[in-house]
């Protein structure tokens, strides 16, 4: 299945999640205050950019296919197609891109 992703959009695919751990082993339970409140991500599909109030279309630049993000955890649409989970989000929303 082919995604189009729209406006000021990308999706992202949720990468695996491992459990957070303190530095004495504990398991920390999701939804406590001791994680943290962002995570991580490939992006998998970008919009066509903003649209302005004269009707041009700002691209979105910063942001391509394959880039690893930093987003915040609170701020998405988690999006299941085909099984596999993915996020929507807003570009804007994205905190930073991990580079080597």
């Amino acid at each position: 299945m082919t995604i189009k992703i729209l406006g000021n959009k990308v999706a992202i695919k949720v990468t695996k999640k491992e459990e957070k751990k303190t530095s004495g082993g504990l398991i920390i339970p999701e939804g406590t205050n001791l994680q943290n409140r962002v995570e991580q991500g490939i992006v998998f599909a970008v919009g066509t950019g903003k649209v302005t109030n004269e009707g041009t279309v700002l691209p979105i630049t910063d942001v391509k296919v394959g880039n690893m993000i930093v987003y915040p955890k609170y701020s998405v649409t988690e999006v299941t197609i085909d099984n596999e989970d993915f996020i929507m989000i807003d570009v804007d929303q994205i905190l930073a891109i991990m580079e080597d």
